[in-house]
């Protein structure tokens, strides 16, 4: 027995100091716990992280469905504009057809007019007298149509615009009043 205790005396040696080792080190770290001190890591802070992390992914979430939802309210703002700018040109080019008409002479305005003048007399004084020919309808002048067109855009423009005004105000109270969604 002496002899295998000289020849592994090193190794034995080494074995007692690391059980030495482990024994200081397990006593060590159980007074740190009776303190209070933990092994690397609070549990409480350990579960505090892990309530921020589910607290940033659900506000992940809700901003994305937040986004999600301001992109669908402006399509809809969006829809509503391609519209009524489809319905504004639409008056324009109503208008503009019926300005080439009226040039033309394909359509008339029907006006609604008397004359002061009584039927032309006959005799000499049937030129100083200034009157309508019998037969020849009533017709307005250049200024006169071109006033009437430009008063006729005038009212399209500004009922198509009331129309898209009133179309958004629309959308936009629909959206006001629409629950967000989380």
């Amino acid at each position: 027995m002496m002899l295998l205790v000289k020849k592994f005396w090193p190794y034995i040696l080494a074995a007692l100091l690391i059980v030495a080792a482990l024994v200081w080190w397990g006593r060590f770290t159980a007074s740190l716990e009776a303190k209070g001190y933990t092994r690397g890591y609070d549990k409480a802070t350990a579960e505090a992280t892990a309530a921020k992390l589910v607290q940033v992914e659900v506000n992940q979430k809700a901003f994305a469905a937040l986004i999600a939802d301001k992109d669908a309210k402006n399509a809809l703002l969006s829809a509503s504009d391609d519209k009524h700018s489809k319905a504004l040109r639409t008056s324009q080019n109503e208008t503009a057809r019926l300005r080439d008409s009226l040039a033309s002479g394909t359509v008339g305005l029907r006006i609604n007019a008397t004359c002061t003048q009584s039927i032309p007399r006959l005799g000499p004084q049937a030129s100083s007298v200034p009157s309508v020919d019998i037969g020849t309808g009533a017709r307005l002048d250049k200024v006169a149509e071109r006033s009437y067109n430009a008063l006729r855009d005038g009212i399209n423009q500004a009922t198509a615009q009331l129309a898209a005004c009133q179309g958004e105000l629309k959308i936009r109270q629909d959206i006001l009043a629409s629950p967000v969604s989380p």
